[in-house]
């Protein structure tokens, strides 16, 4: 018997065309007499739920969202089929679509429903976050914490502009309303010389990223070596300049130029622990998260695999 496909949908994802988009889906499956059952969620908790029961029949989970969506998605196929060999498919559907960017997948519906049968399943690392307070979360793409968890918790709730335009304009507000804050980081396990992150360190500034895929914030370069097949970890470390020294970083960051400022820190590990002297929003894979300092960092290798033209 072939491969089935269980569809989840977030019915609210670009703007409430999700179900347009599902109509081209299902077209060009049924087209190729490819089984695939549809499912709407109700919540990410609820496209989680789906996700895992789909995992547990053997079905391949195709994510039609944005990047949180495929996040809750991934990170629940992973946890059913904890061998590495469940399976997810993403029909980018959300504003910043950065996990599909890096793995080169369509942003057309047809052409990434078409991936779908033509595609091959890459390996794929996931990211476990678990905050002071027991909260425990599954990345898929980059946790960040300073001004871009301020900037995505802000975007989130930005009513006057939608599309991918909400980012940069959220930084800006962002900034503009910056506290200083010192952030600590650490890490352990093994780590090629060449790549490692120097630590522990201590430093006022403007954040950490830590990334699994150089993409955040729909299509900003902000970890040009990460890589989501590595097994390991790229860390972005904004340290303290002038604002105007940051908004030309931002600016930078587009093409991931920032990286060769002075200011910015780079380098690569397995497990890692951050701290923030202020209580602030953790953001994840688009998300805006409420977790407590420390947060433990940790690369799950291998995790699961995406269909992608690789």
């Amino acid at each position: 018997m072939g491969t089935t496909f269980t569809i989840v949908v977030n019915p609210a994802a670009d703007g409430g065309k999700a179900p347009q988009r599902l109509q081209t889906i299902q077209a060009v499956l049924d087209a190729a007499g490819t089984r695939y059952l549809t499912r709407y969620s109700s919540s990410l908790k609820d496209a989680g739920a789906l996700a895992a029961e789909a995992a547990g029949r053997g079905d391949h989970v195709v994510a039609v969202g944005g990047d949180g969506m495929a996040a809750t998605i991934a990170g629940a196929v992973a946890q059913a089929k904890p061998e590495g060999d469940g399976v997810i498919a993403i029909i980018p559907a959300g504003r910043g679509n950065d996990l599909a960017r890096t793995y080169g997948i369509p942003f057309g519906s047809a052409d990434a429903a078409t991936l779908l049968l033509r595609g091959q399943p890459c390996p794929m690392d996931l990211i476990e976050l678990a905050g002071a307070d027991g909260t425990q979360v599954i990345v898929a793409g980059s946790i960040y914490i300073g001004v871009a968890s301020m900037a995505g918790h802000i975007a989130n709730n930005f009513r006057l502009i939608s599309g991918p335009l909400v980012y940069p304009v959220s930084a800006l507000y962002a900034l503009a309303g910056w506290k200083p804050a010192t952030f600590t980081i650490d890490s352990t396990g093994p780590v090629p010389a060449a790549d490692a992150l120097s630590t522990p360190q201590e430093f006022p500034g403007y954040g950490v990223v830590i990334a699994n895929i150089p993409y955040f914030g729909a299509g900003m370069k902000v970890a040009p070596s990460a890589s989501p097949n590595d097994g390991l970890l790229d860390a972005v470390l904004l340290r303290h300049a002038p604002k105007l020294t940051f908004l030309r970083a931002l600016r930078m960051i587009r093409s991931g130029a920032h990286v060769k400022l002075h200011q910015v820190g780079t380098g690569c590990a397995a497990n890692l622990t951050v701290t923030c002297s202020r209580s602030m929003p953790v953001g994840a894979d688009g998300e805006s998260l409420d977790m407590a300092f420390p947060l433990s960092i940790r690369v799950a290798p291998n995790a699961l695999r995406i269909i992608a033209p690789c």
